[in-house]
């Protein structure tokens, strides 16, 4: 068997816990500053997707006729197509 013997000159447990090897306040403190820094990184990656969709719609091109006629057409409710004259029919 092993001779055992501690360096230090403290006490020895023989029963229960040694309360010096977990520190609450470490570990709390551990907890706070990892919910502190996961709010931080959420802002962050919330800033970032917010500015990229502003720069992304005040840089967008100009759009063609054709797109503006599509967009009018969808936002009076016309079908595709509606404003094409149809030939006559011949009975």
């Amino acid at each position: 068997m092993d001779n055992f013997h501690p360096q230090s000159g403290g006490e020895h447990l023989k029963e229960g816990h040694d309360v010096t090897d977990l520190s609450i306040r470490a570990v709390l403190l551990s907890a706070i500053t990892l919910a502190v820094s996961l709010g931080a990184a959420f802002l962050l990656v919330l800033g970032f997707y917010w500015g990229l969709q502003k720069w992304e719609k005040d840089h967008q091109p100009p759009m063609t006729a054709m797109e503006d006629q599509l967009r009018d057409e969808r936002k009076d409710g016309r079908p595709s197509g509606s404003h094409i004259p149809r030939p006559a029919s011949s009975v």
